[in-house]
């Protein structure tokens, strides 16, 4: 079996002690060989090298003067989608390590290839071990990816000092510290008018009509703007140590004030208390960029808020960067018919997790590849890149899928897809793996209601009582569901799994697909009533995600378990 060996031309870059660990922790995975890093003379099969003349985060795998191959960028970042090419492309075959056969040179064509990690309702990136969360934004920076930003959600807290406050934070900012660590920039998220628990009775928002916790802060009066600069400045603080390149000021899901001095919201007050905020953000991290959120606006009311920002951001304001827009079901009309307000380079927010399944990933995989092919090809020429949002691992494809838009600009991901199957798991059978993903798609949403979720949600038509769950679970009838695709994907997953090898066969990223594909054939065949090969499976998700504390929105439906939920007014 062939040990690959590695000579290091750049020993001092940073970024190069973390290349070797994500190596050596790669191999180890898939049983490969541990490789051996060489600086002496002798045969090596790769060199990592930096050389002028590579565009700012491409690279080149070409071959050597001595058989090697070699990796070259002209900057670290380079280096690390690099290796993840190379490792992409080699595999293990008949016992020997087959050598990445790919040879060029790839450069990125956007240049915010970012991820958004949400923290909260006890979801893997608030429960999993540290060292799991570090492992997988490793192997997001391998596929590409170069931005994470995290949110300091005030609402749970009676302010920065709160114990409870105090440990999300260090969470967070290991987190950063990791995505620093592989050349990925680091930023927060920030409610344009954020605010903890304690905010005082007299400076509250007024409800806008989309989800509110109650303690968003109304900017109308000197007081509520001096209250959501001091909150923002706290938290700018506890981020000094770790550095940040960017935040987000955002409007909604949770957040906006109504009251008439500030709605609408996206057009009048999230305009004056933004600008502030940004300055001072940018005051505390000169050269930061500043990205100005559109999320839900005039969202099922048109209140001329997309208007409303195109007359205030013309002339292009100087206190923004970056127009990011999006919205749960399709992209916002307003940028892709008049343009995008103020000129500003435009990033997407594609909700990669929630879409038509209910609890997020839990019943498995929801791999939406087409969907989500043909909602960035209408966007992709207006676009500079963007933030997938994502609640966990579940939807570790669609994440690739992005991560190959991202980079080519292009709608098409079937380069990624593949590459993907065969490092991964180990899969050789494209064919059939494109076929089990279009089949969990054509399937796609198995949606409950579980104890709690139905009293913070409200009851909706067409729900079916879910016997042996917590009281008032419900359950929704999936008419586009056929038995037939699920028998012919479990089909297909036994059959790749044979040629799987070991490794494969007990990774994550394919039993969460597997468990998918057995799931939606067992809720089918027994009239979405769950049997004991359902519980079997929600036990094994269960533990994936580490969700023994998770929320019901974030949490496989394991039976007789009430799990609480406040996921009802948040994004």
């Amino acid at each position: 079996m062939k040990t690959l060996r590695i000579r290091i031309l750049c020993p001092h870059l940073p970024i190069v002690q973390s290349l070797k660990t994500i190596t050596l922790r790669v191999l180890s995975e898939r049983n490969w060989p541990a490789p051996e890093f060489v600086s002496g003379p002798g045969a090596t099969d790769l060199e990592w090298d930096l050389v002028s003349g590579i565009a700012a985060q491409g690279f080149r795998i070409e071959n050597g003067t001595a058989g090697q191959i070699r990796i070259v960028a002209s900057d670290p970042q380079g280096l690390v989608y690099g290796m993840g090419k190379f490792l992409r492309r080699t595999r293990m075959d008949n016992g020997e390590l087959k050598l990445c056969p790919w040879r060029g040179t790839s450069l990125p064509r956007l240049s915010m290839r970012g991820i958004y990690f949400a923290t909260h309702f006890h979801n893997f990136y608030q429960e999993a071990p540290l060292e799991k969360v570090e492992a997988y934004i490793e192997d997001l920076a391998l596929q590409g990816f170069n931005a994470l930003n995290v949110w300091f959600d005030m609402h749970h807290f009676k302010g920065i000092d709160d114990p409870a406050a105090q440990e999300m934070l260090t969470r967070l900012k290991a987190l950063l510290r990791t995505a620093r660590r592989v050349g990925m920039s680091a930023g927060i998220g920030f409610l344009a008018n954020e605010g903890y628990r304690t905010t005082p009775a007299a400076l509250r928002a007024t409800p806008t009509g989309r989800a509110h916790y109650g303690v968003e802060v109304c900017v109308a009066t000197p007081e509520g703007e001096a209250l959501v600069l001091k909150n923002l400045q706290g938290e700018l603080d506890a981020f000094r140590e770790v550095g940040l390149d960017f935040i987000w000021l955002w409007p909604y899901d949770q957040g906006g004030c109504a009251c008439p001095s500030c709605g609408p919201w996206g057009r009048k007050g999230m305009l004056k208390i933004g600008e502030k905020a940004a300055r001072l953000f940018r005051d505390r991290f000169p050269g930061g960029k500043v990205i100005f959120s559109t999320w839900l606006f005039d969202y099922g009311n048109d209140q001329g808020e997309w208007n409303g920002l195109a007359k205030t951001f013309s002339p292009k304001p100087d206190w923004v960067d970056y127009l990011l827009a999006d919205s749960h079901d399709r992209f916002p009309r307003f940028p892709l018919e008049h343009g995008v307000p103020g000129g500003l380079p435009l990033l997407n927010f594609p909700e990669i997790s929630m879409y038509g399944m209910l609890p997020w990933g839990g019943f498995g995989a929801n791999p939406l590849i087409q969907r989500f092919t043909n909602l960035w090809g209408e966007v992709a020429h207006l676009a500079d890149g963007g933030f997938p949002y994502s609640e966990g691992i579940f939807e570790d494809l669609n994440k690739a899928a992005y991560a190959q838009f991202y980079w080519t600009g292009q709608n098409d991901c079937r380069e990624a897809m593949e590459e993907y199957f065969e490092f991964q798991f180990g899969a050789v059978d494209f064919e059939a793996c494109r076929r089990i993903l279009d089949l969990l798609e054509a399937n796609h949403g198995p949606c409950w209601m579980i104890g709690d979720m139905v009293r913070l949600w409200g009851s909706p038509t067409g729900g079916i009582p879910l016997p042996g769950y917590p009281e008032g679970s419900i359950r929704f009838p999936r008419p586009q569901a056929d038995q037939a695709r699920a028998i012919e994907a479990v089909a297909l997953c036994r059959r790749v799994e044979l040629s799987l090898p070991e490794w494969g066969r007990k990774s994550w990223r394919w039993r969460i697909i597997a468990l998918r594909a057995l799931l939606d054939l067992e809720l089918l065949t027994h009239g979405d009533n769950p049997n004991e090969a359902c519980q079997k499976a929600f036990l094994e998700l269960q533990d994936i995600y580490s969700a023994e504390k998770g929320e019901a929105a974030v949490s496989p439906p394991v039976k007789g378990v009430n799990r609480i939920d406040d996921s009802a007014n948040c994004e």
